[in-house]
């Protein structure tokens, strides 16, 4: 939410506001999940269960911890813990 208030200046936000934004994203959004208080929207054909990439951030385009969705940290863990071969392959049990 917080990313779409700045695009278009809106430097604080009410209740209103909010709603208004909630319902707005219903409508467009085919898919959200809720991870610790925070809601990420996904865009149509991504699934948070086969989401296998991370981003990086440079400069200027950092963003802060609370809005990275659990699935790229999980990401980025195992990309950095397991070797390459398998880091992305679904458990077989």
């Amino acid at each position: 939410m917080r990313k779409v208030f700045t695009a278009w200046g809106i430097t604080r936000s009410g209740s209103r506001v909010e709603s208004i934004f909630a319902d707005a994203a219903q409508g467009v959004s085919p898919f959200a999940t809720a991870d610790e208080n925070r809601v990420f929207l996904w865009k149509e054909g991504q699934s948070p269960e086969s989401y296998s990439i991370y981003r990086t951030s440079d400069d200027t385009n950092k963003r802060s911890m609370e809005d990275i969705p659990s699935e790229e940290i999980i990401n980025a863990v195992k990309e950095v813990l397991l070797p390459a071969d398998k880091a992305f392959q679904k458990p077989t049990s």
